[in-house]
């Protein structure tokens, strides 16, 4: 059997002259619900004051060779109050007779550009567009 005293309990004589909580009282489901929501709403806009996602449609002509291998380099674009992070999504789109695999597509901050890099196993050629997602940070 465990034992935890809850109260301290002092006496003058046969008197009892105060009763003390040892233990600390929650504020019920309720408090810590509302405390809960609190620290939610906070931390969702302390998050959504950090960062900010902006989409980047880079309609560059690249001209992806039947069965070959291509790189591209973009620089990306200047966005007013906020520094480019990462990537965290793209696409490259060409014709119906390409088949593109991308293998790679990053944001390199030291050279400032979106480094796209990848292998068309189609039968055609084309001049392709890359959709990329960029998040930016703000300063």
């Amino acid at each position: 059997m465990d034992e935890c005293p809850a109260f301290e309990v002092h006496y003058d004589g046969i008197n009892v002259t105060e009763v003390k909580s040892l233990l600390s009282v929650t504020d019920g489901l309720s408090g810590l619900s509302s405390k809960l929501k609190n620290a939610e709403t906070t931390m969702s806009n302390n998050l959504k004051s950090l960062l900010s996602v902006k989409q980047v449609t880079v309609k560059s002509n690249i001209n992806v060779g039947a069965g070959k291998d291509f790189e591209c380099y973009i620089k990306a674009p200047t966005v007013s109050g906020y520094t480019p992070v990462g990537i965290i999504g793209y696409d490259l789109v060409g014709n119906w007779d390409v088949w593109i695999n991308v293998s790679s597509c990053y944001y390199n901050s030291g050279s400032n550009l979106i480094y796209t890099k990848g292998h068309n196993f189609g039968t055609g050629a084309c001049n392709a567009l890359l959709n990329a997602f960029v998040l930016y940070k703000k300063n």
